[in-house]
């Protein structure tokens, strides 16, 4: 009749052997010590093993229906769904709202960080609020001509749930660029597609 080692002591044994391993000089050791540390490197440096990444849409409100969101094309739960509240901006140009509105939209289903709601109520609602949008001459001649100009823009992004409610808001955020042409509609345009990356970027990491 055969015995069995019981389990405190096979496990020791298993300890023994891989300490062993651990400890040797062959090619096998080598790389069992290098998967170890580069194992340990990544959780020093934070990175984790996660299923998903969570984004501010995650917050528990009285609009979350069936539990977290996650930016990842393989999650099986439901993607809130978004809607835009208002953009507001001290401008005379209805090209910078359209142009705010179609960049946000685009970046954030891009990042699949919501699902837009065009009709009747959505979990959440965004409302960006345009601080300045400015075009100046940044570099003249000596004859007084404009050769480049510089174009900035601020604006700070708010999210309500469906009752109504803040849950979160942004930093206010600044961006700015140089351009050879006096053309406030093109730099609108292009101001906006890399402001809304930021706000996206601060509402997927700040949380």
């Amino acid at each position: 009749m055969s015995s069995q080692p019981d389990a405190p002591a096979a496990t020791a044994g298993r300890f023994a052997r891989l300490r062993r391993l651990f400890a040797g000089k062959g090619a096998a050791c080598l790389v069992l010590r290098l998967g170890i540390m580069g194992l340990l490197s990544l959780a020093g440096c934070g990175y984790g093993f996660s299923g998903g990444q969570s984004t501010v849409l995650d917050v528990e409100t009285t609009a979350q229906l069936s539990g977290p969101v996650y930016a990842r094309p393989d999650t099986p739960l439901r993607m809130h769904t978004l809607r835009i509240k208002s953009v507001e901006h001290p401008t005379l140009y209805p090209w910078l709202g359209q142009a705010i509105r179609s960049n946000l939209r685009d970046e954030i289903s891009a990042r699949q960080i919501a699902a837009w709601a065009d009709e009747g109520n959505a979990d959440y609602q965004i409302q960006i609020i345009v601080h300045s949008f400015t075009l100046r001459t940044a570099v003249h001649d000596a004859r007084d001509v404009s050769l480049l100009y510089t174009a900035a823009i601020r604006l700070t992004g708010i999210v309500y749930d469906s009752a109504g409610k803040e849950v979160w808001r942004s930093t206010r955020l600044s961006y700015s660029d140089t351009y050879d042409t006096y053309n406030e509609r093109n730099a609108a345009e292009s101001l906006s597609s890399q402001i809304i990356k930021l706000l996206v970027s601060e509402m997927r990491n700040t949380f």
